[in-house]
């Protein structure tokens, strides 16, 4: 079993993005939601990238092959973190859906 890794501690990389700032209250509380809906699709979340240009990604991978991401959720992407925030209207069910999507574009 994968563990949850929140709280995190602040790992000191820059953040690729303003104001979309790491390890604030909301970017935490949203990441861990978007964390608990990718467990709930079976498959197993991890993070990556962070103080990259790109910024900090979510990646997805099945636990039957942890070679292969089959999912890149740039989490720290402020167009992006609107779009889990809408999912997330929706509650966990809206999320894991919006998951669910990501997964099936690969």
């Amino acid at each position: 079993m994968l563990t949850r890794p929140f709280p995190r501690t602040p790992d000191g990389a820059p953040d690729a993005w303003w104001p979309a700032v790491r390890f604030s209250a909301a970017y935490e509380e949203r990441l861990a939601a978007l964390w608990d809906a990718v467990v709930a699709t079976g498959f197993e979340p991890g993070l990556a990238l962070a103080g990259s240009e790109g910024g900090e990604v979510l990646f997805v991978r099945d636990p039957a092959d942890a070679e292969a991401w089959l999912c890149l959720i740039a989490v720290e992407d402020p167009t992006v973190q609107d779009e889990i925030d809408a999912a997330r209207c929706g509650g966990a069910e809206g999320l894991l859906s919006w998951v669910r999507a990501r997964l099936a574009d690969g």
